[in-house]
């Protein structure tokens, strides 16, 4: 069997495999069966998110689907958490975001086996916004969100600056290690 066989019958399998699943799940619920049933509608997250990774890790499926996978994986163990914590999403999106963060984090050191800062740098200013959100998500600080941009914007243009410093040094270092005009 040709690989392009394979890999459309593997994306066959998995829309089938999702199609019942979520068939199941909303005729139990419009049925009256189960009408609890979307409390463990995070549990098909999660098994999506295992069946993407397995795609990615086993069957060498590309980086999409890895960062799909874990993303998937993460989102479905955090709506878990948030069942059972009795949270909103309204309450719980920040630590989405967090999760997509971490996931191009992983994505990206899968592909580069390393850091690099084409992946790294926005992986983590994703994880950072999402935890600056949660502060206020979860009421952790005492300030609303409008009076603390109102009060702290100046640190927008410190962050910058001192990311523009970084860049200068970084490219300092490069033109240093080239060596000099006019030696060998």
């Amino acid at each position: 069997m040709s690989p392009s066989r394979s890999r459309n019958d593997d994306l066959l399998f998995i829309g089938a495999l999702a199609a019942v699943i979520a068939g199941v799940g909303f005729l139990l619920r419009t049925t009256g069966i189960a009408p609890e049933a979307e409390r463990f509608w995070p549990l098909m997250v999660l098994a999506a998110g295992g069946l993407l990774l397995y795609l990615a890790i086993v069957r060498r499926f590309s980086d999409p689907f890895f960062f799909a996978g874990v993303l998937f994986s993460l989102s479905g163990l955090l709506m878990i958490a948030g069942v059972f914590a009795g949270w909103t999403f309204e309450r719980a999106w920040p630590l989405l975001m967090a999760a997509a963060g971490l996931s191009w984090l992983a994505a990206g050191l899968r592909r580069f086996r390393r850091l690099r800062p084409q992946s790294a740098v926005p992986a983590l200013i994703f994880v950072f916004l999402g935890l600056f959100f949660c502060l206020f998500s979860f009421d952790l600080v005492r300030v609303g969100f409008r009076q603390f941009i109102s009060e702290w914007w100046p640190t927008v243009l410190i962050a910058g600056g001192a990311a523009l410093f970084a860049a200068y040094g970084a490219s300092g270092r490069k033109r240093g290690r080239k060596g000099r005009p006019g030696r060998p």
